[in-house]
C-alpha cells in the first residue's frame, strides 16, 4: 500500500477573490499537505495545493479532494498539474 500525490491549482473566479480565505479553506480538507498562492497570469494568482492520498481504489478520496476544491466560495476551476507515488 502506498500514496497518491497529487498538486492542483485552485483558479479564482476573479481578481477580487480573496485567494487567502481560498487557501485558509483547502488547509482544512482532509488530506491536505501543502499550499502556496502563487502567479497565474495578468496580475491573477491562483492556489496550488499538494494532497497525500491512500492509493487504495476503493479508498482513494480524490474524487472527494476534487469535489471539495471545487466546492469552496470564489473557486472558477481546478485543474491536476502533477500526479505521483510515494
Amino acid at each position: 500500500m502506498g500514496y497518491v500525490i497529487a498538486k492542483y491549482a485552485v483558479r479564482p473566479e476573479g481578481i477580487e477573490t480573496d485567494l487567502e480565505a481560498v487557501k485558509s479553506e483547502i488547509e482544512q480538507l482532509e488530506h491536505f499537505r501543502t499550499a502556496e498562492i502563487e502567479p497565474l497570469a495578468f496580475g491573477m494568482n491562483q492556489v496550488v495545493a499538494i494532497f497525500r492520498i491512500n492509493d487504495k481504489v476503493e479508498n482513494t478520496g480524490m474524487e472527494k479532494v476534487e469535489e471539495n476544491l471545487k466546492a469552496i466560495k470564489g473557486v472558477e476551476s481546478i485543474e491536476l498539474l502533477q500526479m505521483g507515488l510515494e
